[in-house]
């Protein structure tokens, strides 16, 4: 059996703690651009779905009620 002088296991207990450092911090930075990516789908592409059911909603308000004057008047 091999014997650990007290600087070797401060050694394996330092570079063991800085593998799991190094580990979590890749996992990290994987889900931060993750979420990046996720964030920028909702900006780009959902908030233009939003923006233009509020346009249909205004453009029917504005010319629905029109449209069903020139109906009545015919």
């Amino acid at each position: 059996m091999m014997k650990l002088t007290i600087s070797k296991k401060m050694w394996l207990g330092f570079s063991s703690l800085l593998t799991l450092l190094l580990i979590v911090s890749a996992l990290s930075m994987i889900f931060l651009f993750t979420v990046t990516d996720r964030y920028k789908e909702i900006i780009n592409v959902d908030l233009k779905k939003v923006d233009l059911a509020e346009g249909i909603k205004v453009f029917s308000k504005r010319f629905g009620d029109g449209y069903i004057r020139i109906c009545h008047v015919r």
